[in-house]
This record gives C-alpha cells, sequence and structure tokens, in this order.
C-alpha cells in the first residue's frame, strides 16, 4: 500500500465549512473510505488493479464529525467537513513539527 499525497482540491478554509475534492480516477468505491475523527482525517483509496494508497491528515482545524459527509465515485471523492469554529484556516493540514519531519526522514532512509 502507497502513502503519499493524492491530487486535491480544496475551498471554504475561510467559512464554515471544508470541502476537498480528491481526484481517484479508476478508484473503486465501494473498498474505500474516509474516516474522521477530529482533528484527523483518514483516507484510503482502492483503485482497479489492486492498487491502494491512503494518506493521514492532521487537520489545521476541529470539525464536527457528524456534520460531515463524503461522495464518492469511480473518479472523484469529496469530502465535506463541518468546522467545529466558523474560523479560517492558513491551510488543510497542520504543519508537521521539525521533530515530526526528522521522523518522517528517519523512516524512509
Amino acid at each position: 500500500m502507497e502513502e503519499g499525497k493524492f491530487p486535491v482540491d480544496m475551498t471554504g478554509i475561510d467559512g464554515g465549512e471544508v470541502t476537498i475534492s480528491v481526484y481517484a480516477k479508476n478508484s473503486l468505491p465501494e473498498l474505500s473510505q474516509v474516516v474522521a475523527s477530529s482533528p484527523l482525517l483518514n483516507v484510503h483509496i482502492v483503485f482497479k488493479g489492486k492498487k491502494e494508497c491512503h494518506q493521514n491528515v492532521k487537520l489545521w482545524g476541529v470539525i464536527d464529525v457528524k456534520q460531515g459527509y463524503v461522495t464518492m465515485t469511480a473518479t472523484k471523492i469529496e469530502i465535506t467537513m463541518r468546522k467545529a469554529e466558523p474560523m479560517q484556516w492558513a491551510s488543510l493540514e497542520l504543519p508537521a513539527t521539525q521533530n515530526q519531519e526528522k521522523q518522517k526522514e528517519d523512516k524512509t532512509e
């Protein structure tokens, strides 16, 4: 299984909702999943040909997990999350600390 960044578009970082469009051509929606447990988001996509990819995201802010929803097709996964507080996020993902970056580098070497 691959871990990595998906091609995404994001809207609404300055409003009450954040919508993420994940472009996943040839994905199998019935086998893919999105799990949110504020402030974490886990996206696991299964593609035709038994290829799998996942990404764990530590979100910039807290979300109301019960108010979110996901729409999946064979080409795109759309994740809509309601922010717990309607504040502007600087980005989707909380920046990693220097220590976390070093741990990632050590794992890949």
